[in-house]
């Protein structure tokens, strides 16, 4: 991620809308943050960075309504179709071992909190 002296680029995909909007809330305040788009799923996000261009994406590891860890598998695919784009996956409903299987298996630069 090249650095620029501006804001950065910042997406946001939370599935839980109290939680979306503490996201924006916390970033908002920071000159250093531009908030290019807010998600409440996946596909949104994937529209988001093919139109938005974010150099960082903050997203859960499990959406809500979702069958499947939408984040983390995003998180593995970004790095071979968007190797500019750095994530942050959010781990608030599943334990700190699946994240770390997943983590070890492949799926790249992807730091879990």
């Amino acid at each position: 991620m090249a650095v620029t002296g501006g804001p950065v680029p910042v997406a946001i995909a939370e599935g839980s809308y109290p939680t979306r909007e503490s996201l924006v809330q916390m970033l908002r305040v920071h000159n250093g943050v531009e908030l290019v788009a807010v998600c409440a799923d996946r596909g949104a996000l994937e529209v988001a960075i093919e139109g938005k261009r974010p150099s960082v994406v903050l997203t859960e590891i499990r959406m809500r309504h979702s069958t499947g860890p939408d984040g983390i598998h995003l998180a593995a695919r970004l790095p071979h179709t968007h190797p500019h784009v750095r994530v942050l996956v959010l781990a608030s409903d599943a334990s700190a071992e699946y994240a770390e299987r997943r983590f070890e298996s492949g799926s790249g630069r992807v730091a879990c909190s």
